[in-house]
């Protein structure tokens, strides 16, 4: 992490930052004294307004003036929601380990909800093409390891995961722009 300037904020709890420069596109971090921060994104649009509070802060926070910031922020709070979802049902299983039902039930569960979110981001990938946001986002994506076949069957598991780790090493990066600071 680069520490790029520090903001002060006044009694109110306001702050103002002008850079004498366009500042690189990227995700930016809000340090606040209790110890808690704020993931944000600073696009081409840099010029808007973002209010939060120290409570519940993802939820509380509020763009303005900035369409991918604030479609940033939505994937935030989208993937946010998620991840309570998920902790919920691994609660459960957690207390009813002797379930099968219930485990086979959450298994399909988790399913459904990373089709949703794989459905999510590949939709905010394609409506925003060419930005940084667009970027962000496929550079998450895990690499599709496409269905690999062996000819010879008895050697069939070794040669596969062989295969399959030499595919995921060679597309690690296929997402991730280089050319981005």
């Amino acid at each position: 992490m680069l520490v790029k300037d520090t903001i002060m904020l006044d009694a109110n709890g306001t702050a103002g930052y002008q850079p004498s420069a366009k500042l690189p596109e990227g995700v930016y971090v809000l340090y606040f004294p209790n110890q808690t921060y704020l993931d944000f994104l600073l696009g081409a649009d840099q010029e808007f307004s973002l209010f939060t509070s120290d409570t519940d802060m993802l939820i509380n926070t509020i763009i303005n003036g900035s369409a991918e910031s604030e479609r940033f922020l939505a994937y935030q709070k989208f993937i946010s929601a998620k991840q309570g979802d998920y902790d919920k049902l691994q609660k459960q299983v957690e207390e009813h380990k002797d379930d099968a039902a219930l485990a086979a039930s959450v298994k399909q569960q988790f399913e459904v909800m990373n089709g949703q979110v794989k459905n999510y981001m590949n939709q905010l990938i394609q409506d925003n093409p060419n930005t940084f946001l667009s970027r962000f986002v496929l550079g998450l994506q895990d690499v599709e390891v496409p269905d690999l076949k062996i000819q010879f069957p008895l050697l069939n598991d070794t040669l596969l995961q062989q295969k399959r780790y030499y595919n995921y090493r060679n597309h690690y990066i296929d997402h991730i722009s280089l050319t981005d600071e």
